[in-house]
């Protein structure tokens, strides 16, 4: 479950709910401090059929607009894919739902967002990198409100060691942040990355690995990365 909260009353509730292995995405609002909710929307398209116990929650950010962003993994279309999802009359709808990751990437899940003041979004998930057998994180963003996504790229250019379960926060001063468990040094840590004025970064920085420079990442450079 993720939750959000907008001016003193409104609070927005996303969740996974399983019926008979059915596990879809829905979104319910509630506009009396959380005393009551409406009935819910759902989040994704189709059914999604697990038997299992997927641990990948959706997430869930407000923009500077006021409108609603999310976003999830699903394997409605019979493989994993991240989505996001956007609406624009106070969850009440979903006016549009985009696939992030692409054709033949093998998503593993666990994606993030956030949003920066000018409204800009950015999103990361974990795909498991084939050619280095290695889960890694890919990062993709939008500037026009959620219509289009840029092509994913491997945060770093990708690396050998596992990078899994990021979080993404943005500040009021439009720096971006990205946290996530991390195996460079043999055993688990957790690693910080910072990006300033991350949705206007171009080609400055160090290039990640041809292969995986697929848009601007402003996390390519790992400038004030740091370990904790």
């Amino acid at each position: 479950i993720d939750l959000a909260v907008v001016g003193e009353s409104a609070v927005f509730a996303t969740y996974m709910a399983n019926l008979n292995y059915i596990r879809n995405l829905w979104l319910s609002r509630s506009t009396d401090s959380g005393m009551t909710f409406d009935p819910p929307i759902q989040l994704n398209d189709g059914n999604w059929y697990e038997p299992a116990c997927p641990t990948s929650a959706p997430r869930l950010q407000i923009g500077p607009d006021g409108h609603l962003n999310a976003v999830w993994l699903d394997r409605h279309e019979g493989v994993s894919h991240v989505y996001y999802a956007r609406s624009t009359n106070g969850g009440q709808s979903i006016i549009q739902r985009t696939r992030l990751s692409q054709a033949g990437e093998l998503v593993m899940g666990h994606p993030a967002i956030a949003i920066t003041p000018d409204g800009a979004l950015h999103t990361v998930w974990e795909f498991f990198n084939e050619p280095l057998s290695a889960v890694n994180l890919n990062y993709s963003r939008s500037t026009d409100s959620g219509s289009s996504f840029s092509p994913p790229c491997a945060v770093s250019g990708g690396a050998i060691y596992f990078q899994w379960a990021p979080s993404a926060a943005a500040s009021p001063a439009g720096d971006l942040a990205l946290g996530w468990h991390d195996e460079r040094t043999g055993s688990p840590d957790v690693y910080v990355a910072m990006a300033s004025g991350a949705s206007a970064v171009g080609d400055a920085g160090i290039a990640p690995r041809a292969a995986y420079r697929a848009a601007p990442n402003p996390f390519r450079d790992w400038v004030g990365m740091s370990r904790l």
